[in-house]
């Protein structure tokens, strides 16, 4: 049982778009040979050529990994050796469904995303449309006869030809980000992918799924106790590489984060901890074109019995706070790697007592 510590919820619309800008004007999967036999033609060797145009998911509850979907594409007949053929065949539009299985494999410092094509079930398949020409074009049903005559052999063994196809984000340390190595869990539900990654931040984690507002928008829930570590990766990076001098602890409550900022422990237990921190509050506040962080306090907080005094420093600080507010604007738009006709912007941002919420949507870039 993988405990949540991230949870994203993507409703179908969303992961439809998110195909549209990845295969652009057209993916080409591959080419399957057969021989053929059409009318006043001999037996003739071709290459069927198929292009993924886009795809559509028909997400219902299951209990396994695998997801419904409807991929649209092109067939293009032509002759392996890029020869003409002794006659012009139009390509076809097809409509190909099948449950394909995702894994998303979380290693030590790569994400890596795969798509099982040799695992594919093919359910079905059908023309759609001709390119060029009406479907009772005699050239057309000449092309749809050679698309017959494959079977549904073409595309499985096109699954295999091809293998799985993946794509690898490095440099992503996922263990310092306080996820747990492995694989993530991938679960169609009515209507939306939920995608469930563990985290190491402790036994239990408090991310949990959240149905997006609108379809066009992504449900995101991250467990608390990743602040921290996502908190001090940024610092590391922001100082070329080098340690963070300083150990980062973090806290939620409702609409606030708590940080605390100590020099990091030489000596650990049972030598007692004597460390003096800091720590600061703030607020959280999605605005209309940014996200407003505001610091609603920062006091020390002196080890052992001197605890006692904090009280007074953060109601002090606190006061302080209230008649001189310390503002600053994060954006709320970040470009989406390898996408460029993309961005993916903070629709709502909600913190509670374990975790964060928030509700993502894509732009166009030119918006």
């Amino acid at each position: 049982m993988v405990e949540p510590a991230v949870m994203v919820t993507v409703p179908g619309p969303m992961l439809e778009r998110a195909v549209e800008a990845a295969v652009g004007d057209g993916f080409v999967a591959g080419t399957v040979v057969r021989t053929v036999s059409l009318p006043m033609i001999d037996s003739i060797e071709v290459g069927l050529t198929v292009t993924i145009v886009g795809a559509y998911f028909d997400l219902v509850e299951r209990a396994d990994a695998r997801v419904p979907v409807r991929v649209h594409g092109r067939v293009t007949v032509g002759r392996p050796s890029g020869e003409p053929l002794p006659i012009s065949l139009p390509p076809l539009d097809v409509e190909v469904r099948a449950l394909v299985e995702a894994q998303l494999d979380l290693g030590v410092d790569q994400v890596r995303l795969v798509i099982d094509l040799p695992g594919v079930e093919f359910l079905g398949a059908s023309v759609v449309g001709v390119e060029g020409a009406a479907p009772s074009d005699p050239m057309a049903q000449m092309a749809q006869m050679a698309l017959a005559e494959t079977g549904d052999t073409l595309f499985s063994s096109l699954g295999r030809e091809v293998g799985p196809i993946g794509m690898d984000l490095t440099g992503i340390p996922v263990a310092e980000l306080g996820l747990s190595p492995g694989r993530a869990v991938i679960r169609s539900t009515d209507g939306a992918l939920t995608v469930t990654i563990g985290g190491v931040t402790g036994e239990t984690a408090s991310a949990h799924r959240t149905p997006p507002s609108r379809e066009d928008r992504i449900g995101v829930s991250i467990d608390a106790d990743l602040l921290g570590p996502v908190l001090s990766f940024l610092a590391t990076r922001a100082l070329g590489g080098i340690p963070a001098p300083f150990d980062l602890d973090l806290s939620a409550a409702p609409g606030s984060l708590s940080v605390g900022v100590r020099n990091t422990r030489v000596l650990g237990p049972p030598i007692p901890d004597f460390r003096t921190g800091v720590r600061t509050a703030v607020h959280l506040t999605r605005r209309q074109d940014h996200l407003e962080v505001r610091l609603a306090g920062a006091w020390l907080e002196l080890p052992g019995p001197l605890g006692v005094f904090d009280g007074i420093g953060r109601a002090a600080a606190t006061l302080g706070a209230s008649v001189m507010p310390i503002v600053a604007r994060l954006p709320i738009s970040y470009p989406l790697p390898n996408v460029d006709d993309l961005t993916v912007r903070i629709a709502s941002l909600a913190v509670g007592t374990d975790r964060i919420d928030a509700q993502l949507e894509f732009v166009d870039t030119d918006e």
